[in-house]
């Protein structure tokens, strides 16, 4: 996690700064305008958008490995919202708000995970039912994009990263497919990448990083699903949702959760990358859209 959060506030300046310079949609709202969901160009763009927040994930004093998060406006200029689409200044993704089921809103929560200087290593948006953004049912439905700068001295092709990502071993993978979780490898706008599956996890505060289930379902309550995407061997894209399952049975419950994972990677419309100055970020071209279906790869 960022240590100094001297280090958070300059890298979330910094995306202001960016996000101000580049060209694109218009301004976010004022604050004054924040507390009120803004509503997308149209029905068919989505759900309207909620509270914006800037997360923060704090050690609880005197317990060890328990944390707890908090929350206050994201800095205004960080992020822009236009025609149903979520612009991050500091992940650098634009999106479209993702809608799981039939959110009527969608509240945004972005964190810087890892930093060092001026430049972001690992930072997340997450997107959260309803207009406040603070809570949301561990079973789903939440999403959540997680964006990694991969490191030049390190294997950083898009193969190296994915396997990387995979079970080391056959007796792993056979371990993992003995409780239900599924490796793939599919097809997508940005390339080959990898899809995880994982029933009954759930959207703890571990969510997006580490995979937590729920030990005591007796039937199938949720699908977790998570696509690990290389773009142009400087970052590693996850996305990854918690779909509920409700009163849907398992099978359609699985093809539920695989739609919505598809609707949520294809709604990127774009990525930029940047390490260093604002300038930069506004002026690097971005790789091409991730916009085909997920197939399974060949």
């Amino acid at each position: 996690m960022v240590r100094n959060p001297a280090t958070l506030v300059l890298a979330f300046a910094c995306a202001a700064a960016a996000a101000q310079q580049a060209p694109g949609p218009r301004r976010a709202a004022s604050a004054q305008q924040a507390a009120a969901p803004r509503p997308a160009a149209s029905a068919a763009a989505g759900p309207a958008l909620g509270q914006v927040l800037q997360e923060q994930v704090v050690a609880v004093p005197g317990k060890p490995g328990e944390s707890t998060r908090e929350f206050k406006p994201l800095p205004q200029g960080a992020y822009q919202f236009d025609g149903g689409e979520y612009r991050s200044g500091v992940s650098g993704l634009t999106l479209k708000l993702p809608q799981v089921l039939d959110e009527k809103v969608v509240s945004v929560r972005e964190a810087v995970v890892r930093a060092h200087g001026k430049e972001v290593d690992t930072s997340h948006v997450m997107f959260v039912p309803g207009p406040e953004g603070t809570h949301f049912d561990p079973l789903g439905p939440v999403s959540a994009a997680v964006v990694t700068r991969l490191r030049q001295d390190r294997p950083h092709d898009r193969e190296s990263v994915l396997r990387a990502w995979e079970p080391r071993t056959p007796e792993q993978r056979k371990a993992l497919e003995a409780r239900g979780v599924e490796f793939a490898r599919i097809r997508t706008g940005l390339g080959e990448g990898l899809e995880r599956i994982v029933p009954n996890r759930v959207a703890d505060a571990n969510f997006p990083y580490r995979t937590h289930t729920d030990e005591t379902a007796k039937t199938l309550r949720s699908v977790g699903v998570t696509r690990y995407l290389v773009s142009g061997e400087q970052a590693l894209l996850e996305f990854s949702q918690v779909f509920p399952c409700r009163d849907l049975a398992a099978q359609e419950c699985r093809a539920a959760a695989l739609k919505a994972s598809d609707r949520f990677v294809q709604g990127v419309s774009s990525f930029v990358t940047y390490r260093s100055s604002p300038k930069a970020a506004a002026s690097a071209p971005a790789p091409a859209p991730a916009s085909a279906p997920a197939k399974p790869a060949k």
